[in-house]
C-alpha cells in the first residue's frame, strides 16, 4: 500500500511539473510584437518619419502586470513618449511636448507682453477639439494660465473613455503638451 501511494504521488508531481513547464513555455513563446513594430506604431501615430528622428529609445517594461514597450523619441522641437502593449500593439498612452529650449527661443522672439496678442479661448478650444474627432465643448475644460512666464491655455478633454490633457501656447496656438490615456473608472 505504501509503495502504491508513493508511485501515485510521484506520478502526480511529475505530471504537474510537466504541465507547468508546458504552460510556461506557451505563455512566453512569443506572440508579442517586436521593438521594430512598436517603433513603427509610435512613429505612424505621431506622423513622424524615421528620417526626422534626432534620437530614439525603446525599452521593454512591465506596467500594471502588462508587458509594454516604452518608446521615447525626438523629432524637430518635440519629444514624444509612447507606451505600447507588447502583446497587442495597442497604444496604452502617449504624450508629446515642445522642448524648453524651443519655448525660450519662441518667448525671446515675441516682443509683446501686454496680452493683447493672445488667441481667444474659443480659438484655443477649436485647436484642441480638432485633435479628438467627435468631441465637443461639453467634453472640454480649458483655462488661461501663466506658467514660467508664458501665457498658456491648459485643460482636458474627456471623451469616449479617454482623457486628453493639454497645454497650448496662448500666443501662437502651438500645442506644447498633449497626453492621452484611458479614463479611470
Amino acid at each position: 500500500m505504501k509503495k502504491r501511494t508513493w508511485i501515485l504521488t510521484t506520478l502526480t508531481i511529475f505530471t504537474l511539473a510537466l504541465t507547468g513547464c508546458q504552460t510556461s513555455s506557451q505563455t512566453s513563446s512569443g506572440s508579442e510584437i517586436t521593438e521594430e513594430k512598436a517603433k513603427s506604431i509610435a512613429l505612424a501615430d505621431a506622423g513622424v518619419e524615421e528620417s526626422e528622428l534626432t534620437n530614439i529609445r525603446i525599452e521593454k517594461d512591465v506596467d500594471d502586470g502588462v508587458s509594454v514597450y516604452d518608446v521615447d523619441f525626438y523629432a524637430g522641437n518635440k519629444e514624444y513618449d509612447y507606451e505600447i502593449d507588447a502583446a497587442t500593439g495597442n497604444i496604452r498612452s502617449q504624450d508629446s511636448d515642445i522642448e524648453d529650449d524651443f519655448l525660450n527661443a519662441q518667448d525671446s522672439a515675441s516682443s509683446s507682453t501686454d496680452g493683447t496678442d493672445l488667441i481667444s479661448e474659443d480659438e484655443a478650444s477649436k485647436i484642441v477639439l480638432a485633435k479628438v474627432e467627435g468631441a465637443s465643448e461639453q467634453n472640454l475644460r480649458i483655462s488661461l494660465d501663466r506658467d514660467d512666464g508664458q501665457d498658456i491655455y491648459e485643460g482636458e478633454i474627456r471623451y469616449n473613455g479617454q482623457e486628453y490633457e493639454f497645454e497650448l501656447n496662448a500666443k501662437t496656438g502651438d500645442i506644447l503638451e498633449w497626453s492621452q490615456e484611458r479614463e479611470d473608472n
